[in-house]
């Protein structure tokens, strides 16, 4: 049995200790979701500011800004890997 659904069934009914296991991992797949769209978003900051790069003569703003959607992109990245890890600790087999 996964530990979520052994967590729910000691708080409610199994029909509805079902439910909330479902709605759990929907949730989880929407943060998914938005992180893998903060990923698209920051690639595209990139990409415009790089083609900054070559007509503006404010280059550290532009470097800054790189810098900022590298940060943003990393930080999306750790976000998605925590959900697969939190997915996969919910998911596991446990004794009840």
């Amino acid at each position: 049995m996964k530990r979520i659904t052994a967590y729910l069934k000691d708080k409610v009914t199994n029909i509805k200790a079902e439910n909330k296991e479902k709605r759990v991992y929907a949730v989880i797949e929407t943060a998914k979701l938005n992180k893998e769209a903060e990923i698209a978003d920051a690639e595209v900051g990139i990409e415009k500011a790089i083609d900054e790069l070559a007509g503006t003569d404010n280059i550290g703003d532009v470097i800054q800004r790189i810098s900022n959607y590298m940060d943003d992109k990393e930080e999306a990245q750790r976000g998605i890997k925590r959900l697969e890890e939190i997915k996969k600790f919910l998911s596991e087999d446990i004794d009840t």
